[in-house]
């Protein structure tokens, strides 16, 4: 069985749309223990506009759940961040600990609207780096201006953004132009990192079958960047870092 680190996830319990209860989240941390992951980057939604849960309130959950996970997955890593959403203040909310990086260093699990424009979308990337934060765009199979011309990911890759896609669209041939967008993607290496984005239980198992997948298709060695290896770098990048 693979080693996977699941970098975007919902299982921290009552503070977003994922897990609501901690049974929910005991249930969801076992199901992705058995697939094969052994570290997970919790990512709780920071959007002020739809979320009211303060800082402290999402940390005291978190070591909550770390208490319990760590007598029954004792190898199971948990990490903390968030899914932030762009929105002109949240530069300010990750300088003031509105909100959080991914992990231990500067890198920042980023998500917009679907219909966001691209000129305003490669804007507020460029923020980022300007406030001195390293972006990575939370499930880029969602956003128009991006699967209308592909080009515009590669651009993105070369201003250094990391692209992340869900495991679920990987998988899923009935939503055929974001299958093929992301296997789009894959085929051009344009994709750094997969993740579950689990919200339930019933999205655990699409990250294992993903691994499978692309390992089947596009080699057990881009597989591992992908689910290990790019990851547990952008997990423990400290600021400075390339």
């Amino acid at each position: 069985m693979a080693t996977l680190i699941d970098l975007h996830n919902h299982a921290l319990f009552g503070v977003d749309d994922g897990a609501q209860t901690i049974e929910a989240c005991m249930q969801m941390l076992q199901a992705s223990y058995s697939g094969g992951v052994r570290a997970i980057c919790f990512t709780p939604h920071y959007n002020p506009s739809s979320y009211r849960t303060t800082a402290e309130d999402v940390y005291a959950t978190y070591e909550k759940v770390c208490a319990i996970a760590s007598r029954r997955f004792p190898d199971l890593a948990l990490l903390l961040g968030n899914e932030v959403y762009a929105y002109p203040d949240s530069v300010a909310a990750l300088e003031d600990g509105r909100c959080r990086p991914l992990g231990n260093g500067r890198m920042v699990l980023v998500e917009f609207s679907p219909c966001i424009g691209y000129r305003d979308m490669r804007n507020r990337f460029l923020a980022y780096f300007t406030a001195g934060y390293h972006p990575v765009l939370a499930h880029a199979e969602r956003y128009t201006c991006l699967y209308q011309d592909m080009s515009r990911v590669k651009e993105l890759v070369d201003m250094r953004v990391i692209i992340q896609v869900n495991a679920e669209p990987v998988l899923r041939f009935s939503h055929l132009r974001t299958y093929r967008f992301v296997h789009g993607l894959l085929s051009a290496r344009l994709v750094h990192v997969v993740a579950s984005d689990m919200h339930d239980v019933q999205g655990v198992a699409s990250l294992p079958r993903a691994y499978g997948r692309i390992s089947r298709r596009y080699g057990e060695a881009y597989a591992k960047q992908l689910f290990y290896i790019n990851p547990k770098r952008i997990l423990l990048r400290k600021q400075g870092e390339e």
